[in-house]
């Protein structure tokens, strides 16, 4: 991979959401796996990934979580509120991780509570530039 990958929602698999027009994925209210992939590989080093997410109708008091396998392996994890999303512009929720060693399947998911309705924009996937970003 290079230093920056970014895919369109609708180009991920997803097990509770369907493709819109526009290229998102919609939730459907069902608490299950909205997106996972892209299956990629990646060379060691600091990493932020994460979703371009916004929230559809009322906040709930339900969790979101995006995280990070490597070879079926958590490596990281993050848990954020519904309602800290927001409605009418698309936040980018993302966490960091880190490889030692460079490794060929690489996964980040987004998994939704029952109720929970999101709009996922894109994925993205890049090298953490120490300048800017903290990875701790």
């Amino acid at each position: 991979m290079n230093s920056y990958l970014r895919m369109e929602a609708s180009r991920l698999p997803t097990l509770v959401g369907t493709s819109s027009p526009k290229g998102f994925l919609i939730s459907n209210g069902q608490a299950g796996m909205l997106s996972y992939g892209p299956y990629i590989s990646l060379d060691a080093g600091k990493y932020v990934a994460g979703f371009y997410a916004r929230r559809i109708g009322t906040p709930e008091p339900i969790n979101i979580t995006i995280d990070i396998f490597v070879d079926g392996l958590e490596v990281a994890a993050k848990s954020i509120a519904h309602q800290s999303l927001f409605e009418d512009l698309a936040s980018f929720v993302y966490l960091t991780f880190e490889l030692s060693d460079p490794v060929v399947r690489v996964e980040c998911r987004m998994y939704v509570g029952a109720g929970a309705l999101i709009e996922l924009r894109e994925l993205a996937i890049f090298k953490a530039d120490q300048r800017i970003w903290s990875v701790a």
